[in-house]
């Protein structure tokens, strides 16, 4: 079949992710929005959740830090895990999001559903739980 282009495009950040970005410091909150803007060229960088309703819609998340580098497309800089590693010794915020395809229009849309801490203390609410509601709200208005 002939080459179709898809053309990947950030869908304008909901308020509640505004907010979140808002909430983050300055340098969280630039790296966060450098991630963003990247997965327009790199829609796939995230990886792919599993559990709940973010899960079932294929969601994605991309875990970064202050000191992450969103612009270092090669992974030149990029520290990778050894399996005796502590997990929570990795990056502890992200940009959850979510890929939605119009394959005969040629656009692929990504649709950033949270952005904050990836795990959090009993009683505050994480970035996947954010995520799941508002993605949940953005369902009910789409039936």
């Amino acid at each position: 079949k002939g080459g179709a282009r898809v053309r990947t495009v950030i869908a304008a950040l909901h308020p509640r992710v505004q907010g979140q970005l808002r909430e983050l410091d300055a340098k969280r909150a630039a790296v966060a929005r450098r991630y963003v803007a990247r997965l327009a060229i790199e829609p796939y960088l995230g990886h792919l959740l599993d559990r709940g309703l973010l899960g079932s819609e294929q969601c994605r998340a991309v875990y970064f830090d202050r000191n992450s580098r969103p612009d270092d497309l090669f992974g030149a800089g990029r520290q990778t895990r050894r399996g005796s590693d502590d997990p929570s010794a990795g990056p502890a915020y992200r940009v959850v999001y979510r890929l939605l395809e119009a394959r005969r229009a040629g656009v692929r849309v990504v649709q950033v559903l949270g952005v904050g801490r990836g795990h959090v203390a009993p009683g505050q609410e994480d970035v996947y739980v954010a995520a799941a509601q508002l993605l949940q709200a953005l369902n009910r208005r789409t039936k």
